[in-house]
């Protein structure tokens, strides 16, 4: 596998999601693993408002996140294989000790069915989390997420760039929050993969539940302000009508309404 920076992506995802997180009180939990975080990006991310889980990233402890999280980004390494009930997908977590746990979608999608709670969305970006053999609708870890009750799962079908990653997730989320389409927010994030021309814009897949793909209900104080500010953007833009305003008290007269026909 080609090594992840954790304190690189991690510095990544805060300068991604900063303003949105400040913008819309979005509260971020990051848990790096037994890699861990320097000591100053630690203070420096605390002092912002973020909540770091520390201690290697297993299964229970990803779980245990579910049970809180709206939403659960999980940024790491998978795989896939082929065989003939469609394919088995895995996620690379980790022991207690903080070695390596080959983590199957059998064992993980069981567990999210049989939780109390179940997160909104889960964005998996890792390799082949959206991958799966033949037409076989729920074979692979995403389909097997979205089939345990998971409403939205936007994962990866084969190697996405390192270098794409953030910009990707930049635009999605920040598509997602501003009108709560999930189906929206994934075709912006393809549309910028589509423009750069640097990573195949089919790589990014949508697993989902949802009839209309309305994930986020919108605040309705903040819609109508919208409305207001681009209704009244539409009428400072009109020309003025070429009309005569005629101001009459009493009974007008033959010509004062002759003059308001006109």
């Amino acid at each position: 596998f080609v090594p992840i920076d954790i304190p690189s992506e991690v510095d990544n995802l805060s300068r991604t999601v900063g303003a949105l997180r400040q913008n819309y009180g979005l509260s971020v939990t990051i848990a790096p693993g037994r890699t861990g975080l320097p000591e100053q990006m630690r203070t420096r991310l605390i002092a912002d408002g973020y909540s770091l889980v520390d201690g290697p990233l297993t299964l229970a402890a990803l779980m245990k996140q579910t049970e809180t999280a709206h939403v659960i980004h999980f940024l790491g390494h998978g795989a896939f294989r082929s065989d003939a009930g469609g394919g088995t997908a895995a996620l690379y977590l980790e022991k207690e000790d903080g070695s390596l746990a080959l983590t199957l979608d059998t064992e993980i999608a069981p567990r999210l069915a049989g939780a109390a709670r179940k997160p909104y969305l889960m964005v998996l970006m890792a390799c082949e989390s959206a991958r799966r053999g033949g037409v076989q609708p729920f074979a692979g870890l995403a389909g097997k997420l979205v089939q345990a009750g998971v409403p939205a799962v936007f994962a990866m079908q084969t190697f996405l760039s390192m270098d794409d990653s953030p910009e990707l997730t930049r635009r999605f989320y920040a598509q997602l929050l501003d009108d709560g389409s999930v189906d929206l927010a994934a075709n912006t994030a393809r549309s910028y993969l589509y423009s750069s021309r640097r990573s195949d814009f089919s790589i990014p897949a949508l697993f989902m539940r949802l009839k209309d793909g309305a994930l986020l209900a919108p605040d309705p104080a903040l819609s109508a302000l919208r409305q207001i500010v681009k209704t009244a953007g539409a009428v400072m833009e009109k020309p003025g009508l070429p009309i005569d305003v005629v101001v009459t008290s009493g009974e007008p007269t033959q010509a004062d309404l002759e003059r308001l026909a006109l």
